[in-house]
């Protein structure tokens, strides 16, 4: 059976079109949210739900709010929907652990990814606290410490400016680090590595 989703989205035709391709995937159980106090509501309804949150819902807090609430719940993995990927971006949703995000426009190849990585997380949702430095060297001894140190952040949410600065590196270093694990990994996103983590556990 799939787990219920959530999108909160202020853009009826982005919520409405996301819905639209999620049904198709064959999640039925799918709440539409234009605003923090609507997803509230659901999430206090639900046990577990994968959520797509907007960054910049037209209210104070935005999507980042209702992020903070869900990092003590790890049976409501979120993703969230965004127009860019930018410094400023990032900044503001330090201190978050999404799985993801959907740029938009969305791709749909992305959505999957992210619900084949929300739907282990609802199922195992202690498998975080398992993954460590030792489990990735045994996994992927052909990785360095290094590398090894930066697919787990990369496992656990983080992204390229939270693990430069937990490395004391700059982020062109992470970014060529991540290159480096997704060629011998044989994969080509962040999404793709955790999958195939995920799959050797």
């Amino acid at each position: 059976m799939r787990p219920n989703v959530i999108v909160v989205e202020d853009n009826p035709i982005i919520a409405l079109d996301l819905s639209s391709y999620l049904n198709k995937l064959g999640y039925t159980d799918i709440f539409r949210c234009r605003n923090e106090n609507e997803a509230y509501a659901v999430l206090d309804s639900l046990k577990h739900a994968i959520v797509f949150l907007d960054i910049n819902l037209d209210t104070k807090y935005g999507g980042i709010a209702i992020a903070k609430t869900l990092e003590s719940k790890p049976s409501f993995p979120y993703a969230y929907i965004t127009g860019n990927t930018d410094s400023e971006t990032l900044e503001k949703i330090k201190g978050t652990h999404p799985i993801g995000f959907i740029v938009k426009p969305y791709q749909e190849e992305e959505v999957k990814a992210l619900l084949i990585l929300a739907d282990h997380k609802i199922k195992h949702p202690v498998e975080k606290a398992e993954v460590n430095q030792t489990t990735l060297k045994r996994l992927f001894p052909n990785l360095t410490a290094t590398e090894q140190n930066i697919f787990l952040r990369l496992y656990e949410g983080a992204s390229n400016q939270e693990i430069a600065d937990k490395l004391f590196v700059s982020i062109n270093t992470v970014k060529t680090h991540l290159k480096t694990i997704f060629s011998k990994l044989g994969v080509s996103s962040r999404l793709k590595a955790v999958q195939l983590l995920l799959s050797k556990l």
